[in-house]
């Protein structure tokens, strides 16, 4: 099923590619040996042309193409349209070599990266360091509104070390980093750029027209510096936030893709001949209580809260299944954390009753 984090993480190159990339980083490095490998295609060679119309969540008058300022899922595709960053994400979300050929580091703390050659932007500009660092030091610039200001704050230093050449420093050492520069609000700008009207990125598309809360046009970037990212002609994204309406575009076939097949209408889709694409992601729903006042500072009240819910009959009844469990902390399970903090099954309904009326209610 297409999802919020996969049309946000790749919906713009959906349609195009297959993106796992042929190298991993180790310890204090990854690499890409050449531009081919970032996104490895497998399976037959898709053929080049056509049009895409994909249908998105959510769209509204606040809708950018300023990537710092970029948070809706919407505003993540059309990122992943026009702009790259320094390190891009994949299905694992494990960071891969996008512009940056190198990253390496000895000690977690500075950050030695080496842009890929032969790479413009879409006005015909080649990258640079100049680039690289403007991008990120507009970040920590409260005026810009930036979405990752906080993220940038931790970057004591950015400066070029020559035409291909960035240093960046941190306040403390982070072995994530790399993962931090892969979040869509760090893609790369010209240096200098301070309208957003359109699009000036090195991305796999080039903005063809743009009208916030409505829709977007891109076309093919003939000079993208990957030539296995891009196989479609051109990508119309629509904004459609009403479910009925997107699924109902679906049908009627004004759209080719829609975003967040509502559970109920799964089979109705396959019938129609249409597929499916099923991701997990860590998106949750919480049950917020404030622990300062009222019940809330009563720790018993809060472990029956979180025994009060049936949740087998959560998942089978109002996502059909397309859901998993929920942790007493929200980490999706391919995090790796323990499973141990999960809620047993048979503790389910066994105690909130006792615990509800220890506390009065």
């Amino acid at each position: 099923m297409l999802n919020r984090r996969d049309m946000m993480k790749q919906g713009a190159r959906l349609a195009t590619a297959s993106f796992c990339a042929a190298r991993s980083w180790s310890h204090t490095a990854f690499a890409a040996a050449s531009s081919a490998s970032v996104y490895g295609q497998t399976g037959p060679t898709p053929r080049v042309g056509g049009h895409v119309r994909a249908a998105s969540t959510t769209g509204s008058l606040s809708d950018t193409l300023d990537p710092a300022r970029q948070s809706m899922a919407t505003d993540y595709i059309r990122g992943n349209m026009f702009y790259d960053g320094l390190v891009t994400l994949d299905e694992t979300l494990t960071p891969r070599p996008a512009l940056a050929e190198l990253l390496e580091s000895t000690d977690f703390k500075t950050w030695h990266i080496q842009l890929r050659k032969g790479v413009c932007f879409h006005d015909g500009a080649p990258l640079t360091s100049a680039d690289v660092v403007y991008s990120i030091l507009r970040h920590k610039d409260p005026t810009v509104g930036s979405q990752v200001h906080y993220q940038a704050m931790a970057m004591h230093s950015v400066r070029e070390d020559g035409p291909l050449r960035v240093i960046i420093e941190l306040e403390a050492a982070n072995i994530a980093f790399p993962s931090i520069l892969g979040l869509i609000n760090f893609a790369i700008i010209r240096n200098g750029t301070t309208q957003f009207d359109k699009a000036n990125g090195t991305g796999p598309f080039v903005c063809a027209a743009f009208q916030a809360g409505v829709q977007s046009l891109a076309l093919r970037n003939t000079n993208f510096w990957n030539p296995g990212g891009v196989w479609v002609d051109s990508l119309e994204l629509i904004s459609i936030s009403d479910d009925m309406a997107r699924h109902n575009a679906l049908l009627s076939g004004d759209v080719d893709i829609i975003a967040a097949v509502d559970p109920r209408l799964v089979a109705l889709v396959r019938e129609r001949g249409l597929a499916v694409m099923e991701s997990p992601t860590g998106t949750y729903t919480n049950l917020a209580i404030r622990q300062d006042v009222g019940p809330g500072q009563n720790p018993d009240f809060i472990r029956a809260m979180k025994l009060l819910f049936n949740r087998n009959q959560m998942r089978d009844s109002i996502y059909l299944a397309f859901a998993a469990w929920a942790m007493t902390n929200p980490s999706p399970r391919n995090t790796g954390t323990s499973t141990r903090i999960y809620l047993k099954p048979n503790m389910i309904l066994t105690k909130p009753n006792s615990f509800s009326n220890a506390v009065g209610f």
